[in-house]
């Protein structure tokens, strides 16, 4: 996994052609707005993503087409529709790994913000923006997303 660095250290070790990142953006394009959920996956794979198995990512949904690398989705994943994912802060000139975890549930129109690590079977709420990392377990909304409840470890 990567650590957090500063951008332009990130650009000197992965440099990337022009025709890489124009591939990048059609890909991510395709991904966003394809119906089907297994080419939507594939799509994100190709740009860079690290998806488990068993993940469902929502139409609509935009995945840091700059820095796709830096972001990695466990199994059992649900994202829902119109999810935005930013690996990447230009005004603090950063970029930053993130991790949905295993069994993660990530509501409608939610945001999450560089750096971030969803914990396993843990729920942000629909239109949450998640600036601080979720733990495992937690339900998690509002803006910035603060913590609703714990669940309970189920065998």
């Amino acid at each position: 996994m990567f650590e957090k660095i500063e951008w332009s250290e990130f650009r000197r070790r992965h440099r990337h052609g022009r025709i890489t990142v124009a591939f990048r953006k059609i890909i991510n394009l395709l991904a966003r707005f394809t119906l089907n959920n297994a080419l939507r996956v594939i799509f994100y794979r190709c740009t860079g993503v690290t998806v488990g198995k068993n993940v469902y990512i929502g139409g609509d949904c935009s995945i840091d087409d700059n820095f796709p690398e830096v972001v990695s989705i466990e199994d059992d994943v649900i994202i829902s529709h119109r999810v935005t994912v930013v690996a990447h802060d230009r005004s603090r000139l950063m970029v930053a790994p993130i991790l949905i975890q295993k069994g993660a549930f990530i509501g409608t129109g939610s945001i999450v913000l560089p750096g971030v690590t969803v914990g396993h079977n843990s729920v942000v709420g629909a239109g949450s923006v998640v600036t601080k990392d979720v733990n495992p377990y937690t339900v998690v909304a509002g803006s910035p997303a603060k913590i609703i409840k714990k669940l309970e470890k189920s065998e």
